[in-house]
């Protein structure tokens, strides 16, 4: 029954955060009425976003129950100190891309003239690093009450530094890729092409899912996990990055990803690929 209760609890609380963090990212965007642009114009690239956001905080949310119940007022507790601050570093991994990976873009401006191109590597972006702070919890089996402050401090120093960690391997992978396409990705997306938004928010995701499996688990010390992060996330980059080509070659054998998005803008073909890759990266991870 303390089971049942705690479950019901705990989601009311997540749908409360949720709803706070709504109104933070309203007030953010003040010069943009998102419910309107969501429920009246039906615009899908501030819909993307949003998504990306609260589907993002629920997969932080939904880490800090993994393992056995600590009872009702730790699993609270709990949820409502790593939702925020996870709600806090998907601000600031979303402040990041704006300046790095979609610099001379007015983010908020493009998706409110409809470029679906931003908002949809925004909603990638913010997928993957939610998946990273998931990753940075995970591990973390004491309950912040009977922990104490001082473990606890360090236990969020852990979460944020890996965050962090994780943001710089993510942005520079995202960055090597771009690299070796024949094309700029920032003019693609500045001119709304989605087909090259879904791909990059499908490396962005991709990514992420190899990251968390690199962060995750126990902290032991940090030489020891910082060298273990660098293994497992350096394999797996790897491999996801040649299996890429390959799924071009062999899933599409009558074209390219590169003429589809430069020349065709093709999303079908795009969605395709990124799932592939996607799904490629959750094996690798389950191997590592």
């Amino acid at each position: 029954m303390d089971s049942i209760l705690s479950d019901i609890i705990s989601v009311v609380v997540a749908m409360m955060l949720t709803l706070i963090v709504k109104k933070v990212a309203d007030w953010r965007t003040d010069q943009i009425d998102d419910d309107y642009e969501i429920e009246e114009k039906s615009n899908f690239a501030v819909g993307a976003r949003r998504a990306g956001l609260y589907l993002g905080g629920m997969i932080i949310m939904s880490t800090v129950f993994i393992g056995s119940s600590n009872g009702i007022l730790n699993d609270v507790i709990d949820l409502i100190v790593y939702g925020i601050l996870g709600y806090i570093l998907l601000f600031i991994a979303r402040g990041i891309v704006d300046i790095i990976v979609l610099k001379s873009i007015d983010n908020d401006n493009a998706c409110k003239n409809g470029n679906c191109a931003v908002g949809i590597v925004e909603f990638g972006n913010y997928l993957a690093s939610a998946l990273i702070i998931a990753g940075s919890i995970i591990g973390d089996s004491n309950p912040i009450l009977a922990g104490g402050l001082k473990n606890t401090l360090n236990d969020i120093l852990n979460v944020v530094a890996f965050f962090a960690i994780g943001q710089i391997v993510l942005i520079v992978s995202i960055k090597l890729y771009e690299i070796f396409t024949p094309y700029k990705w920032i003019e693609e997306i500045k001119q709304g092409n989605a087909s090259a938004g879904i791909m990059s928010a499908g490396i962005s995701i991709a990514l992420g899912i190899l990251l968390k499996k690199s962060i995750a688990g126990p902290f032991v010390s940090w030489s020891a996990d910082l060298i273990s992060f660098a293994l497992n996330a350096l394999i797996g980059i790897v491999a996801l990055f040649i299996l890429i080509p390959l799924v071009d070659k062999l899933f599409l054998p009558h074209t390219t990803i590169n003429i589809e998005i430069k020349r065709d803008k093709n999303i079908s073909v795009v969605l395709v690929a990124s799932c592939l890759n996607i799904g490629f990266a959750m094996l690798i991870a389950s191997l590592l």
